[in-house]
């Protein structure tokens, strides 16, 4: 009504009684009869001034406005609790319209406040998923499931977290390409421990790293406990990589695990600078380990398989460390981008990354098909089975699926090609 005032000047707004009536303003002629007004005929009271669209609206405007903010302070004042701005502003329309008609306003309903007052018991009724900052049980855990979750929090502290469960995950490259080569006359496990030792060194030092960084943001005791096991675990690691390098008393051996490491310092210096390229350069690595450590050991053991079986063997390492790689950077899309690492889940975003695997497996799958027609190779159902669990776990695993499942569940699909040949060479006898 202020506002009404302010705009029309000191003439009568009053339109009381004048149901059904235009809310355009309407002028009296010179003979003080009613005349038409500028978009709509019709009787008005005299005095009235034109009055455009524009200015009809900022008054309008001006009346919602005003009073859906006085409703809002009435209501938290009254109350003490949150409620939706737009529950508030239908009532504030319906005032200032009643105010521009000059009509009373109907006593406002309590229809909003009961639906607001639902809403709030179904969201404080909905169970809410709050994570756990601790691997041991809680005081209302049942004995079954306080005994579970005791022994999965000692699983992740002494195999995950000590990194045991990647470093032989990853080491099980090693004798997989030994059987696909010669069978198990060929199964020799010195490449095996030294891989895996190199591996458990290698993370034990970059765990150590990040864990001094965000020591400060951790339990002390926690921190402490796994600097203890990973300082450990590194020297045991050495020690042990050191005895199975000179176990093979050959200057192949050395320089195949040297090569490997010079190319794990040459990736920490060189992943803020390739774009794009982390999760290949990292799969490379991983097919260069698992061919050249057993073939340092036993140098004619890739020549007892042609180009193609050859082809098709990295094509399917390639492949399965390229899906872990890129699924693990899902994982840490926040870290990446904070450390400026431009990876494909961080520049392309998830549902790009995922759709790129899918294609990368699908094609390899062709590929495979194809060189087993081509070259008269045996069309091998369980390496397409890889193919398959690598397809289930770009799908299955998502920017919020648990980290430990990361670690857990996906790591171990390094060991499916191994499983997957053993089990056929059982069965075939």
């Amino acid at each position: 009504a202020i506002l009404a005032r302010a705009r029309l000047g000191a003439v009568d707004c009053s339109m009381g009684g004048t149901e059904g009536s235009s809310l355009i303003p309407q002028v009296a002629d010179s003979d003080g009869l009613p005349a038409v007004t500028r978009e709509e005929g019709g009787a008005g009271p005299p005095g009235w001034k034109p009055l455009c669209r524009g200015r009809l609206l900022r008054l309008l405007g001006g009346a919602y406005v005003g009073t859906s903010i006085a409703d809002f302070q009435q209501y938290l004042a009254h109350r003490g609790q949150f409620l939706p701005v737009a529950s508030v502003c239908a009532p504030g329309l319906a005032r200032s319209g009643h105010q521009l008609v000059g009509r009373p306003r109907p006593a406002m309903t309590k229809c909003h406040l009961v639906r607001h007052h639902a809403r709030v018991q179904r969201q404080q009724r909905t169970p809410t998923l709050r994570p756990r900052y601790s691997d041991g049980p809680s005081q209302t855990d049942g004995p079954l499931r306080w005994a579970a979750v005791l022994a999965y929090g000692r699983f992740l502290e002494v195999l995950v977290h000590s990194t045991l469960w990647m470093s032989f995950s990853l080491a099980s490259l090693v004798p997989f390409v030994q059987l696909e080569c010669g069978g198990p006359c060929n199964l020799d496990m010195r490449p095996f421990w030294a891989a895996a030792s190199e591996s458990i060194a290698v993370y034990s030092f970059d765990h150590l790293r990040d864990l001094k960084k965000v020591a400060h943001l951790r339990g002390e005791d926690t921190a402490g406990r796994r600097l203890s096991i990973l300082h450990r675990l590194l020297a045991a690691s050495l020690v042990s990589f050191a005895v199975n390098v000179a176990a093979g008393r050959s200057l192949r051996v050395v320089a195949a695990f040297v090569g490997h490491l010079g190319l794990c310092a040459v990736y920490a210096k060189l992943k803020p600078r390739m774009p794009y390229l982390k999760a290949a350069y990292v799969s490379l690595c991983v097919v260069f380990m698992a061919f050249a450590a057993p073939a340092a050991y036993a140098p004619g053991i890739l020549a007892t398989m042609g180009a193609a079986s050859l082809a098709r063997l990295v094509l399917l390492i390639f492949c399965i460390a390229f899906t872990v790689e890129n699924l693990q950077d899902m994982r840490d899309i926040p870290e990446d981008k904070e450390a400026c690492v431009v990876t494909l889940p961080s520049g392309l975003g998830a549902p790009a990354t995922t759709r790129v695997l899918l294609v990368l497996q699908l094609v390899s799958g062709i590929i495979h098909c194809t060189l087993a027609k081509t070259a008269a190779l045996p069309f091998r159902l369980d390496l397409l089975a890889v193919y398959a669990c690598c397809g289930v776990c770009t799908v299955a695993f998502r920017e919020n699926t648990p980290r430990s499942l990361f670690q857990v569940v996906l790591e171990p699909l390094y060991v499916v090609p191994l499983a997957a040949a053993v089990l056929r060479s059982t069965l075939l006898g």
